[in-house]
């Protein structure tokens, strides 16, 4: 609706009656332009907080083969990414800003999962540089295994008490943003312990076969 229909709708309703003295409480027109350009900017963030995720990890993590454990964090990253994008489209929650925000607190959520477990494997890798890869990966995955889950229902809780606030009270922005960031959660906590290490371990296992 314009804002001139607006305006004749509310003067109608408050014709009705003496008592009546309805009021907008808030409004919203969006030209298409506008949008695609939000879009495009929330697109550039994205991929520009992904790009300096990898420079990060590629740094931090250079006795580990930093590359590859940039990479794969940042692959682990994407499938997190995508599922929230589906989590929108599945309920029907436009990709307005509400989207940029769950999206970007999935990324620093669930890497920081992954830096816990890539953080362990340099440690146990330092205890014993010989052992092989997959045993490194599957002893440091399970040292932090219960951090990760624990961390992740504690958070996921949160987010479900809000959730159902949101509910109760017909807040709609915030649903927007709860009922996506749930499921991100739970994606970002799977990719950590499940995606991460494991595609970082057969990258260093093809190096070796190659070596």
């Amino acid at each position: 609706m314009s804002p001139e229909d607006q305006k004749d709708v509310t003067d109608a309703i408050n014709s009705t009656s003496e008592k009546v003295d309805a009021k907008l409480s808030e409004t919203y027109v969006v030209e298409p332009y506008i949008g695609a350009k939000a879009l495009k900017n929330a697109v550039v963030a994205i991929l520009l907080s992904l790009l300096f995720i990898v420079i990060y990890v590629w740094i931090r993590f250079s006795a580990i083969s930093g590359l590859p454990a940039g990479v794969t964090a940042m692959i682990a990253l994407v499938h997190d990414v995508v599922v929230v994008f589906f989590a929108f489209v599945l309920f029907r929650i436009p990709l307005n800003d509400a989207f940029v925000a769950v999206v970007l607190t999935i990324i620093g959520y669930s890497i920081n999962d992954t830096i816990v477990i890539y953080d362990r494997i340099r440690e146990n890798r330092k205890k014993d540089s010989k052992m092989p890869v997959d045993e490194l990966v599957n002893i440091s995955t399970s040292q932090t295994l219960g951090r990760s889950i624990n961390t992740s229902c504690t958070t996921g809780i949160c987010v479900l008490i809000i959730l159902a606030a949101s509910v109760y009270f017909q807040i709609g922005s915030i649903l927007e943003f709860s009922l996506p960031m749930f499921f991100g959660i739970l994606t970002g906590c799977y990719s950590s312990i499940c995606v991460a290490g494991t595609l970082w371990a057969m990258w260093e296992k093809k190096k070796e076969i190659k070596k």
